[in-house]
């Protein structure tokens, strides 16, 4: 056989182009299971809005990775003040087919007039892409003495509309108020965390990605609240039931959370657990 007839060697162009095929097939697999699990979010939603503490419970039981960042201080808030969080894709909820399934909100609700803050709901939207996994801050109205983030949020969000440079009074202030914390993070100003990649292609000067960072665990939880925290829900529920001792007591009967495993077991299939879910940020 010729020489003229010997395959090409392999290059690395090829390897990536069959990666990119594989993130591609990842994205509409995302797609479809997103669209097709709205319905059973929804009556999940609708039984769980009847079990009183249901979400406090699941953050209480939540992975280590997320744990990590709860506080003492924000664990007694979620577990008072929280009545509800949703994770949804609003770019696929604009566009089920084109829209990307990698942008991510996040809504938590809470009541009771003695909460810290003064908002009820508390949205976050992450986007991602090639460069990195980013967001904008989100403004926490803190009442006067309450501000578990040292002042962080309200930095942040000072910085941002001032341009996200690395440099003046803003981004000095900011640095300060991260410094104070001596590392210790409230999970709450996760809510200023900015990351990298911006909408419509807005980025932060660079320096400013990591030392002005409002919560050095942004993208980890964000992660984990979208993968593992909002798909798993009702098996992270029952282990705290289990671990409190109260198994099968959900204001008045066993049925409710036999819907809610049931429906469990229908969206994650025979055998699938938290570690083979393929949702990805």
């Amino acid at each position: 056989m010729g020489e003229d007839n010997a395959e090409a060697p392999v290059s690395y162009e090829d390897l990536a182009a069959i990666e990119e095929e594989f993130d591609a097939i990842d994205l509409e697999i995302t797609r479809k299971q997103y669209t097709l699990s709205l319905p059973t979010y929804a009556r999940r939603a609708a039984l769980t809005a009847r079990i009183p503490s249901f979400w406090p419970l699941v953050f209480e039981q939540c992975p280590p990775e997320l744990d990590a960042y709860i506080l003492p201080q924000d664990s007694a808030v979620l577990a008072k003040h929280l009545t509800g969080f949703s994770v949804n894709r609003p770019e696929l909820d604009a566009d089920p087919v084109g829209g990307d399934p990698r942008t991510v909100r996040f809504r938590f609700e809470f009541a009771g007039e003695d909460r810290p803050f003064e908002d009820e709901v508390l949205e976050k939207t992450v986007w991602m892409g090639k460069d990195g996994m980013g967001s904008e801050p989100v403004q926490v109205r803190w009442k006067e003495g309450k501000d578990l983030s040292g002042g962080v949020t309200a930095a942040t969000q000072r910085w941002w509309e001032a341009g996200g440079k690395a440099d003046g009074p803003e981004w000095k202030d900011l640095i300060q108020k991260v410094e104070e914390g001596g590392g210790v993070v409230s999970f709450f100003a996760w809510f200023a965390w900015v990351g990298t990649k911006r909408p419509g292609g807005r980025k932060v000067e660079e320096g400013a990605e990591e030392e002005g960072e409002a919560h050095p665990g942004g993208e980890e939880i964000a992660v984990v609240l979208a993968e593992e925290v909002w798909p798993d829900a009702v098996n992270l529920f029952t282990q705290a039931q289990e671990d409190d001792g109260g198994e099968g007591e959900l204001d008045g009967s066993d049925s409710e959370e036999e819907s809610l495993g049931e429906e469990e077991h229908k969206r994650d299939g025979p055998g699938e657990g938290r570690a083979s879910k393929r949702v990805k940020v």
